[in-house]
């Protein structure tokens, strides 16, 4: 398979960073690219790995190649010879010091050596160990990228030795045009409760999800009688059985209610000075809500009872 540019869509301030460390010759030896899962941060990173692994010494505002460059088949096949990924699902301790000793050998196709450890937020504590040996005195011509969505569990004597770049969010308009380049369906609806993740929106359009969103909006209906149908038909059709999507787009119907309720007090208070505006009530049945959620999934108990309990809690006098 022949690999050319890998399309970014955003992340213009960060991609400017980099170049600007490109075309100056002060590419940081240690970086670490945080922010959501699915925004294309690993993306910006396998471009940067490119850009570095094909010596270039100035790189346009896209960090793009030309497409009959050879370094993107050897990247994305991942066999050029300095080129390294580590992920945290795969690696042990033993995996990890192999690892370590190849990036201190001489490079041997390009000038530098690039390191991308994906999920490095999910790395072991051993492994940890062994990266923060060589990153206090990282070889002079290898970069590590290290990828991450919490940067808080990353050991703070790891962020302290790196260039730390926050990804965002995709806006809604950016989201749906990432998606044309996917030719699916119902993109804006997708843009619009995947918040700001490509990858997020991918997954509901595979898994039939701006079904299931469509049908928890109608659930949580003020309407007790359709709220009740709906349920039912969710239950009945197991739409339960993936209850990670169904735990994920409930909490977001969830946010959008406490939007709505919240904009429409301040609005009155402000415009009709009706006293304190407080949503206590409605945000304590939130956090119930997603509270039973969480136990559901960490303790594998029967999803359509959890579901059920979901508008029990939010109605307050459902039943099943």
């Amino acid at each position: 398979m022949n690999f050319k540019q890998r399309k970014i869509i955003g992340h213009r301030k960060q991609i400017g960073i980099i170049a600007k460390s490109i075309n100056s010759n002060k590419v940081f030896p240690v970086w670490i690219f945080w922010g959501t899962d699915g925004i294309g941060k690993t993306s910006v990173a396998y471009k940067f790995a490119k850009c570095l692994l094909a010596d270039s010494d100035s790189v346009n505002e896209n960090l793009d190649l030309a497409d009959d460059n050879k370094i993107h088949n050897l990247v994305e096949n991942k066999t050029h010879p300095d080129f390294f990924v580590m992920d945290s699902a795969s690696p042990s301790i033993d995996e990890a010091r192999i690892l370590m000793a190849k990036v201190c050998k001489a490079p041997s196709l390009s000038r530098r050596r690039v390191v991308i450890i994906e999920n490095a937020d999910k790395l072991n504590k051993n492994i940890y160990n062994s990266l923060l040996k060589i990153l206090e005195e990282p070889p002079c011509d290898t970069v590590f990228i290290l990828v991450c969505s919490t940067i808080g569990n990353l050991p703070i004597t790891l962020q302290s030795r790196a260039i730390k770049l926050k990804f965002n969010p995709l806006s809604k308009s950016e989201v749906v045009l990432a998606l044309s380049l996917f030719d699916v369906e119902n993109a804006e609806t997708l843009a619009s409760i995947s918040e700001g993740s490509v990858g997020d929106a991918l997954y509901l359009y595979e898994n039939n999800g701006v079904d299931l969103y469509q049908h928890l909006l109608r659930a949580f209906s003020s309407d007790y009688e359709t709220s009740h149908k709906t349920v039912k038909y969710i239950i009945e059709n197991k739409l339960c059985d993936n209850f990670g999507l169904i735990k994920q787009l409930i909490i977001r119907v969830l946010k959008e209610y406490i939007d709505t309720i919240t904009e429409t007090k301040i609005n009155d208070y402000f415009a009709q000075s009706v006293g304190k505006v407080s949503i206590d009530h409605e945000t304590e049945k939130v956090l119930q809500i997603i509270s039973n959620l969480n136990r559901g999934e960490n303790f594998m108990l029967d999803k359509n009872g959890m579901v059920a309990e979901v508008f029990e809690t939010f109605f307050e006098r459902y039943e099943i």
